[in-house]
């Protein structure tokens, strides 16, 4: 009897999954444990292996996004046929190549072509044949609407031959649906964001003493992990921002579950660093370089990148001074940094070159108003500018 190879259910909010590759032949013999195929869903990359000792029988094709707990084919043992397992189709491409041309009727004589005098004015402006156009109106006739849109696919057409493409890449898998929930957080809150310069010596010298005991640590620690936990302490002391709306409720919650955006070769992911104003500086540090090394290698597990309550996203090493970031729903608050960099700074009145670090703290102004977020920041400066907070840290 036919083995089904199901569709898994990889997070609580999976609904489907995306066929990545078939890493074996349709007909392929396989053992029971064999990896038979990769399965990509808008977080992560899973590989699925044969249930069954048999030969596959592939039903969906790469690319088709198939329902958790579909089939996305069979393991057929010895005697049994494919034939009554209609392999599925490919997924149809969203839009047309760049080479194609709109499909026209087959050409009429012009002695049989009816059209209103606007249709025949335009198509003659334009250099539309009448005969080509299928009429819309009462009879066949043409119409202006016609003519009009004709008028449109030439354009398209004409711009097509004129654009130089490098190539193209499908917009769905993560991509896309990192797309849709962009969209849809900025349609779904209330967004401002609100910069700041901060004085980073301090900082920068309590990095270099990590990182000159990293032998001792077991980890270099990164400004990433030194702000998050710098972001998890000043929402500890101010958590109006360490929250989500849940129907007429705004939640604050207790533990501060900081979410860091990586940026991997399939796409941006968000893993979560779990009860950072717990745990050790060491602790986050080595979270978030596993995390980022596993990113790489598409290895993330779904419960890693949820449950966060706020989030950290950092662009200096791109060379960003300051940005504009996107909540990441339902949370309340993101922070942006950008690159440290020597910079004029003005102390005690004295113009100096110091290195400073652009924060952008983004915040749905839903869950508090402008004053509490600056609060929020400037708490965050002053972490990062107090020798004795950061000496804690060190230690």
């Amino acid at each position: 009897m036919p083995i089904q190879v199901l569709m898994p259910q990889l997070g609580m909010d999976m609904t489907e999954g995306r066929i990545a590759h078939w890493l074996v032949a349709d007909g392929a013999s396989v053992q029971r444990g064999d990896e038979i195929l990769e399965i990509e869903t808008d977080k992560v990359t899973h590989t699925i292996e044969a249930p069954a000792a048999g030969s596959v029988c592939r039903t969906a094709a790469e690319g088709q996004a198939v329902a958790v707990g579909a089939a996305v084919g069979y393991i057929l043992t010895l005697g049994e046929s494919p034939t009554e397992f209609a392999p599925a189709s490919a997924p149809r491409s969203a839009s047309a190549p760049a080479n194609s041309v709109p499909a026209m009727p087959a050409s009429r004589p012009f002695g049989q072509v009816t059209a209103s005098p606007i249709a025949r004015r335009l198509a003659a402006q334009h250099n539309i044949d009448l005969a080509s156009l299928q009429g819309s109106g009462p009879g066949g006739r043409v119409v202006e609407a016609d003519v009009l849109m004709a008028v449109q696919s030439k354009q398209a057409g004409m711009e097509r031959r004129e654009r130089k493409v490098l190539r193209r890449l499908p917009f769905s898998g993560r991509r896309r649906v990192i797309a849709e929930r962009m969209l849809a957080s900025l349609a779904s809150s209330a967004q401002l964001t609100i910069t700041r310069e901060v004085e980073a010596s301090q900082i920068v010298r309590a990095r270099e003493a990590l990182l000159a005991r990293k032998a001792e640590l077991g980890v270099g620690v990164t400004y990433d992990a030194l702000l998050a936990k710098i972001l998890a302490t000043a929402l500890g002391e101010q958590p109006m921002l360490n929250a989500v709306i849940e129907q007429d409720e705004i939640v604050i919650l207790a533990e501060v579950h900081v979410g860091v955006a990586i940026a991997a070769e399939a796409g941006l992911v968000v893993p979560v660093v779990t009860n950072v104003e717990s745990r050790s500086l060491a602790e986050v540090a080595r979270a978030i370089d596993d995390f980022a090394r596993r990113a790489g290698q598409g290895n993330l597990l779904p419960d890693e990148l949820g449950g966060g309550t706020v989030t950290i996203t950092n662009l200096g090493a791109y060379g960003v001074d300051s940005f504009t970031p996107i909540l990441n729903p339902p949370q309340a608050a993101i922070l942006g940094i950008g690159r440290i960099s020597p910079r004029p700074f003005a102390v005690d009145g004295n113009l100096v070159v110091r290195p400073t670090l652009h924060l952008s703290l983004t915040w749905d102004h839903r869950v508090a108003d402008g004053s509490t977020a600056a609060l929020l920041l400037g708490r965050i400066a002053e972490l990062i500018a107090d020798d004795d907070y950061l000496a804690s840290l060190v230690r």
